[in-house]
């Protein structure tokens, strides 16, 4: 009798162990395929946009991603919500993914794709360049998911906006103390284009809009904001436009992650081709969306000859109450340079 008290306590003890291994993670399984993603040595938005790449093959084939840490990351909800890199050190043979072909799903070995850094332009690509997929950013489900990863785990303080104004955010990229070196505005001059583009896109936005009075916010990584307001301002004297930005102390590295949410908070988006706000476009449907369309060689300096305009026939949420602009529709137009 007494021996058969001991075998029950024995089992007991040894359930409730199981169980607590369980909770901790003792019992945890890794699956057998799974995918991450590599960097470009960029910032934040090629950082994202590779965990955007990612993201899309592993909801597309029912993967598990495993998430790799970078600078800011930890401030979302994908950093504490994908699988850790720790359950996937070992024993897993990583393949540097060149296309989706390559993908084994039922594979029988412990496989973990890696998914390099690939732009979405195409004056980036080169002929060493790695396109294992194409996104396709009209997928609600996709992007459903993606918002829902990219939640923040802390509020910030939001610009505050006029009412009864058409917003407009403008993401004027110039470097800051991190890239101002002639060479790389060169090789990625789509990044970092002339004011022509920014004032004519503006310029045909404002007329788009029937010359409705817009605040336009200048979102920049420059060290001294108000310069790019005033200059702006000035050049659309006569136009029913008001310009403002941060007051506070601003570089590459200061404001990163309040300027990435608050760009949300506008009807309108004017971008570079930075990676940083092409991120906030897919996570934002804009009213309006201005960006660069195609480049081209202009007294042998790189320009964007173009930008390309996209509205949205049907936008909620207009400062100026529900609008309907009948259908979806895109244009292009030449930029003149003088």
């Amino acid at each position: 009798m007494e021996n058969l008290k001991y075998m029950k306590f024995y089992k007991v003890s040894f359930f409730l162990l199981v169980q607590v291994a369980v909770l901790f993670g003792g019992g945890k399984k890794t699956p057998k395929v799974a995918i991450t993603y590599d960097f470009s040595g960029g910032r934040l938005g090629d950082n994202l946009l590779s965990y955007m790449h990612a993201k899309w093959l592993s909801y597309k084939y029912n993967i598990p991603l495993v998430y790799r840490p970078f600078n800011y990351a930890e401030q979302f909800a994908f950093s504490s919500e994908e699988m850790a890199m720790e359950d996937f050190k070992k024993k897993y043979v990583r393949l540097r993914l060149k296309n989706e072909e390559q993908l084994s799903v039922k594979s029988k070995k412990k496989r973990l794709y890696v998914v390099p850094y690939f732009p979405e332009s195409s004056y980036e690509l080169t002929p060493e360049s790695t396109v294992p997929c194409r996104v396709n950013w009209e997928d609600q489900r996709f992007l459903v998911l993606l918002k829902q990863a990219f939640r923040i785990k802390k509020s910030f303080q939001m610009p505050s906006l006029p009412e009864n104004t058409i917003t407009v955010a403008m993401h004027v990229r110039r470097g800051g103390s991190f890239e101002a070196i002639k060479d790389y505005n060169d090789k990625f001059f789509a990044k970092f284009p002339r004011d022509e583009f920014y004032m004519q896109g503006l310029g045909r936005l404002y007329e788009v809009l029937g010359q409705q009075s817009l605040y336009v916010y200048i979102f920049t990584d420059d060290q001294h904001p108000e310069c790019i307001v005033q200059k702006f301002a000035k050049e659309c004297e006569g136009k029913n436009i008001q310009f403002a930005c941060r007051n506070e102390k601003n570089d590459h590295n200061y404001n990163v992650m309040e300027d990435f949410f608050a760009m949300m908070q506008f009807d309108c988006l004017v971008r570079s081709d930075s990676n940083f706000s092409l991120c906030v476009s897919k996570l934002k449907k804009f009213l309006i969306e201005i960006a660069p369309a195609d480049y081209q060689n202009y007294k042998n300096v790189k320009l964007i000859p173009a930008f390309s305009l996209k509205m949205r026939g049907r936008y909620k949420g207009l400062s100026l109450g529900d609008a309907s602009f009948g259908k979806d529709w895109q244009e292009i137009v030449s930029i003149k340079y003088t």
